[in-house]
């Protein structure tokens, strides 16, 4: 009964602890692809972050090449007025005295001349103003893209934080079952320990008591029968129990098999039987 209880409590041991090392298993897969996932996770705000700022920087290039354009065309019309205003007058100081006849003509081509000089300016001004208007307007889609953007880097870090909490509990919890886990195997060692012991004396009683009952039953069948009657008693008893060995081997051989097919409970029936 002992023999068959160890048994059991042996196969109901290995299938817990089978059954433990399942469950760390799958515990490990999951950290395993919790950590892969952060690592993507990160990985891609990295790589969102990294486009924002080239975005950032090609806005801020365009501006400025916007900037330095209307710059160089506002110098270059004022260069161009000058020029124009320069040559004039020169052209009126050089020919006052030649073309004081046609001093109505002159007048009148210089009218027009400064109607057009006014028709460039006022081009020009409408152009800068409109220059101008195009970026604050750039200048406002850009700070709106950013602040959706510096959102968005908020919010992946807050899942980071969030990841990584949720990492620190899965290891505390991992640390506590490796606690458990020593704290298990060592109470088991000690069972199995004392379990072993156990059986060793039972082993050592048994025999004890059996060379007893040996002794026990030679010295009355010696004190019954005489040494001649006592040998041919003695050999029948060996054939017997040959013949009896034999029987059992193949009795034994036939259960065997049976009970593999059959249940645990008729086996253990049939062993205490025995």
């Amino acid at each position: 009964v002992h023999l068959s209880t160890t048994i059991e409590q042996d196969k109901r041991r290995k299938a817990r602890a089978h059954e433990l090392e399942s469950r760390e298993k799958r515990a490990a897969a999951a950290i395993a692809s919790l950590v892969k996932e952060l690592s993507i996770a990160q990985k891609m705000a990295d790589t969102e972050v990294r486009s924002l700022d080239t975005t950032q920087q090609a806005l801020r290039r365009q501006v400025s090449q916007v900037l330095s354009d209307n710059s160089t065309e506002v110098k270059r019309l004022e260069a161009d007025t000058v020029t124009l205003n320069s040559t004039a007058e020169q052209q009126h100081t050089q020919h006052m005295q030649q073309l004081s006849a046609s001093m109505q003509k002159l007048r009148t081509e210089i009218a027009q001349t400064l109607g057009q000089h006014r028709g460039v300016e006022t081009e020009l001004h409408r152009r800068y103003r409109r220059a101008e208007a195009d970026v604050q307007q750039w200048i406002a889609v850009f700070d709106e893209d950013m602040l959706v953007r510096d959102q968005r880097v908020y919010m992946l870090k807050d899942e980071m934080n969030k990841y990584n909490k949720e990492i620190a509990g899965l290891e505390a919890q991992v640390a506590e079952y490796d606690e458990y886990r020593r704290a298990r195997d060592a109470s088991d060692a000690i069972k199995a320990d004392e379990l072993r012991k156990r059986m060793a004396e039972t082993v050592r009683k048994r025999l004890a008591a059996a060379r007893v009952q040996a002794q026990w039953r030679g010295y009355v069948q010696r004190k019954k029968f005489p040494l001649s009657k006592l040998k041919e008693m003695i050999d029948k008893q060996k054939g017997r129990a040959s013949s009896r060995a034999k029987s059992r081997s193949g009795s034994r051989s036939g259960s065997r098999s049976g009970s593999r097919s059959g249940s645990r409970s008729g086996s253990r029936s049939g062993s205490r039987a025995k």
